[in-house]
């Protein structure tokens, strides 16, 4: 049985008791399924997806941790990105909901220092609710099988993290009336407000934009304030009148302006991700352009320090824009992702350090362990492995480590700094902090020196470059266009200012001018569109499929398609 994101944690157990010593191993708070009741309760509603969001682990780390213990390993390799794709469709209700404003906070409950379990009185006080209400849970993680249970009892629920360590779920009872939509998403009650009703009133008329409208609950038909509002522009309607509940909706109608401007401010809101860092200084100096600023609005820009949280939102189309690794993208891509890479922008990002200053070539890594990012089948490795038997070395006579389950770029730097590993496989930027990080002499052996004698004329290492959804280059061309042109721009400013850049980007990235700097003059970015890189590109996921890193059905031709 392979266990997937979707996969029920109490079918699993069933079938694999010894699951449980595993989880708990991951997370010593999931030794609560020990009780019978919690995980009775949990593991009605609890998947493997939800067991990552309780510990705060990325579903890739506990799908390939419980199948290794299952031996199951390497089927889930093999059908990638079976990790991110299983539970993809999950809710996300991160997004303030309309009713959010105008819900009825009965209670709140800290959860935070409960010993016990608390499900089953959550349960109770979801079960008393009246329509309308909410309560407020304040937990240390993410309860998403208190979210499920409540999904399950037709409640709604928003999630607000105010930091690693506190989540505020917000349970909320529906209106049982039979309104139209538009009144359910926004209702003002004011039975009962006495004199500040008024004013509560005017002040949301006030507010109101030209098509936005509000529903009013109110004990009976408010002539009076129909009348005034009507002399403000605001015209109002007469949904649903019962005993003791007059349900009104109050709207500016769009005749009220010459003319409605599409989107916030006639701009393409533009969602953008990266799966790495490296590009951070690059983003920040497009951000700059008067260009991009004309013709698009950045409405979210995330920077992933773990692969596998990026290729989620890949999966799920949540970015428009995504700077993402070759390799990880012709995955997708060969998976029927509707992708297109428009360039290629970061080149040869593996270097091997050693604190051993006698490895100055691969034959030099021979009897050595060396330290690797991600996993065996990963292109790090599968590149290692390529390059250790073109120069006549087996790959068997290095012993490759990895972290359980995965190798961390940010595990291997400082385990680096730390003295614990000698020889460690980094990219950038890792790779410059570690070198910062030890104030001492190390060997560096860059990738692109083999790969290039390997591979004359073909250039260093297409390592990751520029992605879009497809939707979005055929709705907003031109505006895609003006990105690339000014990411090209944006990458030669960044490399020919390197202490300017630094300067713009330590604090975003988290760490000193000084390491920020030694990175920049290290790592190469270069922009080299689709039509110019496609061959580079071919060549590298050749490697990678002779090396068993990855299979594209038909031949990794079929990723010419990937690049437009």
């Amino acid at each position: 049985m392979l266990i997937t994101a979707e996969t029920k944690v109490i079918e699993a157990l069933k079938q694999y008791p010894e699951l449980k010593d595993v989880l708990i191993q991951l997370n010593p708070k999931f030794s609560r399924l020990n009780n019978k009741l919690v995980l009775n309760t949990v593991g009605r509603w609890a998947t493997f997806r939800d067991v990552a969001d309780m510990g705060r682990l990325s579903i890739c780390e506990v799908l390939h941790t419980v199948n290794e213990a299952l031996g199951q390993a390497e089927e889930l390799i093999r059908r990638f990105p079976e990790c991110i794709m299983a539970g993809a469709g999950t809710e996300d209700d991160r997004t303030i909901p309309d009713w959010f404003a105008q819900m009825n906070l009965v209670q709140t409950q800290d959860v935070r220092q409960d010993e016990d379990f608390f499900l089953p009185e959550i349960e109770k006080l979801m079960k008393k609710m009246g329509p309308g209400s909410a309560i407020e849970i304040i937990n240390d993680f993410d309860p998403v099988p208190l979210k499920n249970l409540a999904a399950s009892m037709g409640l709604k629920h928003y999630t607000k993290e105010a930091n690693s360590e506190e989540f505020h779920v917000f349970i909320f009872k529906p209106l049982d009336y039979n309104l139209p939509e538009k009144c359910k998403q926004d209702v003002l009650d004011v039975r009962g407000m006495g004199a500040s009703t008024m004013s509560v009133v005017m002040g949301r008329a006030r507010a109101l934009k030209t098509g936005q409208g509000f529903c009013l609950l109110q004990a009976f038909k408010p002539d009076p304030m129909i009348t005034m509002l009507d002399g403000m522009g605001i015209k109002s309607e007469v949904v649903q009148q019962t005993e003791g509940a007059c349900y009104m909706w109050f709207y500016k109608p769009v005749e009220a302006t010459a003319a409605v401007v599409s989107g916030k401010d006639g701009r393409v809101g533009v969602v953008m991700q990266s799966a790495t860092p490296v590009v951070w200084p690059v983003l920040l100096r497009m951000q700059q352009s008067e260009r991009i600023n004309e013709v698009m609005r950045f409405d979210e820009i995330k920077v992933w320090q773990k692969t596998e949280k990026h290729l989620g939102w890949l999966v799920r189309g949540k970015a428009d824009i995504t700077f993402s690794a070759v390799a990880a993208v012709a995955k997708l891509f060969a998976s029927d992702r509707d992708l297109v890479m428009a360039s290629v922008d970061v080149w040869d990002n593996f270097y091997v350090l050693s604190r051993d200053c006698s490895v100055h070539t691969m034959e030099d890594l021979r009897g050595k362990t060396l330290h690797l990012p991600l996993i065996k089948t990963a292109p790090p490795a599968a590149v290692t492995g390529y390059l250790l038997k073109a120069v006549g070395i087996d790959p068997k006579d290095v012993t490759f480590a990895f972290g359980s389950p995965f190798g961390r770029p940010e595990d291997l730097q400082k385990g680096f700094i730390e003295g614990r590993y000698t020889n460690v496989l980094l990219r950038q930027p890792e790779a410059s902090y570690a070198l910062e990080g030890i104030k001492q002499e190390a060997c560096i052996l860059a990738f692109s020196d083999v790969w290039q004698k390997l591979h004359p004329g073909m250039g260093d290492l297409p390592n990751a470059g520029l992605v879009f959804k497809r939707s979005f280059l055929e709705q907003h061309p031109k505006e895609a266009d003006v990105f690339q042109q000014e990411l090209a721009s944006a990458i030669e400013w960044v490399t020919n200012h390197p202490e300017e850049a630094a300067q713009m980007s330590y604090k975003a990235m988290g760490h000193s001018r000084t390491e920020v700097l030694r990175f920049l003059k290290k790592v190469h970015l270069e922009h080299v569109p689709a039509a110019k890189s496609k061959s580079a590109v071919i060549e590298y996921l050749k490697v990678l499929e002779a090396e068993g890193s990855m299979k594209i059905p038909g031949g990794v031709e079929k990723a010419f398609g990937l690049m437009g």
